[in-house]
């Protein structure tokens, strides 16, 4: 037999046939048959003509495709080939899949995410199938990271999230999107981090990614977080002197469900009024007294930090002091009080009296040193 180059194989026999070893591969050979009878060799006969086994597939690629997990393949097309199959076998099950195809590529996207594949290619035509290529071992996309949960701590814009490992991730990245846009993430090898800097009176979707280096999965199912709510804004206190009592009111703050108002005197006095919407009375305040108002926001769990502070003065007692004097001369009263000091003049003239008024603090009874 002789194949297109002019190579010559043959064999010989005393039946009626005999194998020849060693074609090549991807050759069409002419084949003949000599009879030999000890002496002579007869004419040969009629050539006929065959197909060797097709040459395998060479310089095999594989590509997984992040992160639908999809493996698209292709290899050098092989001369004489009438079609191609591709075997990828699992190396964690040994489950078998196959991809075939008249062109030298096919894709396969039912593979399992996060399993390792061993990927070889034959060709065949109508006679043989070839040899297989060299072995190529491939990664799939690692799978969607399952059970996020987000724990927040009062008092703190991070949050701590959590999720069940994913087979063939080697790092996670953790992200938050709240719905005004802003977005802040943490990245992980474990299956733990804490995403930084969130807002307050937000609301965030939390998603986890997971990656391996080369491809990151799909997103996980979204987890939705509600943040602290923010302080209330607008404080503004009105006092009713008459009654020593003020009355406070404020924007409300989203997210809040209750808010709580606070009065805080110099003296260390304090009083507080809870209420579900902005807005409440502080009752029996200190008279005399210079009172800080602050109003914090609650969601039921967490309490906002303190508003900007607001500042009020209780009403002052009055007191009358008459003062007479038959002399023609003028003398200053001095009334004296650790956080006052008020003057009062008082004059007299022959037979009239007159007086005026001082004015002074709590308590109601305190003695008025006099200097002439």
């Amino acid at each position: 037999m002789e194949d297109q180059y002019g190579g010559l194989l043959s064999c010989s026999t005393t039946a009626n046939s005999c194998r020849i070893p060693n074609l090549k591969c991807g050759q069409v050979y002419d084949i003949s048959v000599i009879y030999h009878d000890g002496i002579c060799p007869s004419m040969p006969s009629h050539a006929i003509q065959m197909k060797s086994v097709p040459c395998g597939p060479t310089n095999v690629r594989a590509e997984v495709q992040c992160p639908s997990g999809v493996l698209s393949l292709n290899w050098d097309r092989t001369e004489d080939a009438e079609g191609y199959i591709a075997t990828i076998v699992s190396k964690t099950s040994g489950e078998l899949v196959y991809c075939n195809s008249t062109l030298p590529s096919c894709n396969v996207s039912n593979l399992q995410c996060g399993d390792s594949y061993s990927v070889q290619v034959r060709s065949y035509n109508s006679s043989c199938l070839s040899m297989l290529s060299s072995p190529l071992v491939i990664r799939e996309v690692p799978c969607v990271p399952t059970n996020v949960t987000a724990r927040r701590t009062c008092g703190s814009s991070t949050v701590e999230v959590s999720w069940s490992a994913s087979r063939g991730a080697q790092s996670y990245v953790a992200v938050a999107v709240s719905d005004d846009r802003h977005r802040t993430k943490c990245s992980s090898n474990t299956t733990t981090c804490s995403i930084p800097d969130l807002h307050c009176s937000s609301v965030y979707s939390i998603r986890v990614v997971a990656a391996d280096g080369n491809c990151s999965s799909w997103e996980s199912q979204n987890f939705t977080l509600r943040t602290v709510p923010c302080p209330p804004t607008n404080v503004q206190s009105t006092m009713n002197c008459s009654i020593n009592s003020a009355t406070l009111s404020w924007t409300a703050s989203p997210n809040a469900v209750s808010y709580r108002g606070r009065a805080s005197g110099r003296d260390g006095h304090n009083v507080t009024c809870d209420v579900r919407t902005p807005g409440c009375q502080l009752n029996g305040l200190h008279c005399g007294q210079e009172y800080v108002f602050v109003v914090t926001a609650s969601d039921g769990s967490c309490e906002s930090p303190d508003s900007v502070e607001n500042r009020h003065e209780t009403g002052i007692t009055l007191i009358m002091i008459i003062i007479m004097f038959k002399l023609s001369s003028s003398i200053t009263i001095t009334v004296k009080n650790p956080e006052h000091y008020i003057e009062c003049l008082f004059f007299s003239q022959c037979a009239f009296f007159q007086h005026r008024v001082c004015l002074r603090v709590c308590p109601d009874s305190w003695t008025v040193p006099l200097t002439a």
